[in-house]
């Protein structure tokens, strides 16, 4: 079944989602003030876990794999826009 699916996010670091494989992310919005990822996932999919980074702006990123890159989904503001985050997929190139 295709469904949109909503996950938690934690608002800084890097961090694992566990979601129905082939998801598309469709985007990082808040909820009631939480950060929040949406995906269309394919229910009869299995479960696998992917990789996510937030920074903050203005906060240094650090290097990553060369077999990786960081592939951009989203940004989201707290406390009224006096925090803003950015929210990075991290993808295997191989």
């Amino acid at each position: 079944m295709k469904a949109i699916f909503k996950y938690d996010l934690a608002i800084s670091g890097y961090q694992s989602v566990q979601i129905y494989k082939n998801a598309q992310i469709l985007c990082v919005q808040l909820q009631k003030g939480f950060p929040k990822i949406w995906a269309m996932v394919d229910t009869e999919e299995a479960l696998e876990r992917r990789h996510c980074e937030v920074f903050e702006t203005g906060q240094e990123m650090p290097e990553i794999s060369l077999s990786d890159e960081r592939v951009y989904i989203g940004t989201c503001q707290l406390s009224g826009g006096l925090y803003v985050f950015h929210v990075f997929e991290i993808k295997s190139k191989s």
